[in-house]
């Protein structure tokens, strides 16, 4: 009896032991290659053709871990490379400004004529406010690329916030020969960033005194449960492709006698996808249309 005993437990000590070094030995081998994939960079995944459980459900949460930081590694990347890109190509929009202001510049100082001075100083003015306008452009798109970047939304008062930005654009309006049809209903109400939807806001309305030319109209409507925001007008030249506004640096032909960066539009898709809205554009009765939904709330709420 004594003798079955201690075969059985001698047995229960080897099978224990088998275990315990094949577990030792097929994690020195997962330690060996997780070791050569940092050093190396390499896209493996690991494998030790483990029989036990335990090693190789460990091989699966560290491959698992592994595609996770390519991942990252790559999202990062690919931020980074958007960013230098945009840098680069605005560089080259941003000399244009520059060379004409430069250019301006020297005729003012040389002109005898105080006509002309004035001219000049007009032209000086809004070369420095597209300069403005691009450099601003260029500093949020890089901002709201960072992954850290969130907005603060809250309750607000689209409709306000709506007739504030373009009440502030009466005079470029006139400028621009262009008599805004605005149909506001009051008071409703959405959750967004303020500061971010007075920016899509600004950004669609100098699109349109940019791009645009006649019946530009701008509503604000309930309908159902959604808020739909839409800026309409006639488009000087050929129609842009709306599969394609939103993307970086799109510029139609309508667009290459302008100095535009090419990325306003691209910046407002990203600030109404960040609060949770829709933008979408199309063309109806041949005009070029910009549509935002967004769900409604309670005054209250």
């Amino acid at each position: 009896m004594m003798t079955a005993a201690l075969i059985i437990c001698i047995a229960v000590i080897l099978v224990l032991t088998f275990y315990l070094v094949s577990v030792l030995l097929s994690i020195r081998e997962l330690t060996k290659q997780v070791d050569y994939i940092g050093k190396t960079q390499t896209n493996m995944t690991v494998n030790v053709g483990s029989s036990t459980r335990v090693v190789n459900r460990l091989a699966k949460v560290i491959n698992g871990f592994l595609a996770n930081c390519r991942n990252r590694e790559i999202e990062t990347n690919n931020k980074d490379a958007e960013i230098r890109e945009t840098i680069t190509n605005m560089s080259h929009d941003v000399r244009t400004p520059l060379t004409s202001l430069k250019g301006y510049f020297e005729l003012m100082c040389e002109s005898d004529s105080e006509e002309d001075k004035e001219r000049y100083k007009t032209i000086i003015s809004e070369r420095l406010e597209s300069l403005s306008d691009m450099l601003e452009d260029m500093f949020l798109f890089t901002k709201i690329n960072n992954a850290s970047f969130k907005l603060e939304n809250e309750r607000v008062n689209v409709s306000e916030v709506l007739i504030k930005t373009v009440l502030s654009y009466i005079d470029e309006f006139e400028k621009h020969q262009m008599v805004p049809d605005i149909d506001i209903d009051e008071n409703i109400f959405i959750v967004s960033d303020e500061n971010a939807l007075k920016r899509v806001f600004q950004n669609l309305i100098k699109n349109s005194l940019v791009h645009g030319k006649d019946n530009f109209s701008l509503s604000l409507k309930t309908v159902g449960k959604k808020a739909r925001i839409r800026i309409a007008n006639d488009i000087s030249g050929d129609m842009p492709d709306t599969d394609r506004v939103f993307d970086r640096f799109y510029k139609g032909d309508k667009s290459r006698h302008v100095n535009s960066s090419g990325i306003g539009l691209s910046v407002t898709k990203k600030l109404v996808n960040l609060t949770d809205a829709t933008i979408t554009a199309s063309i109806e009765n041949k005009q070029f249309c910009i549509t935002i939904e967004d769900d409604i709330i309670a005054p209250n709420t």
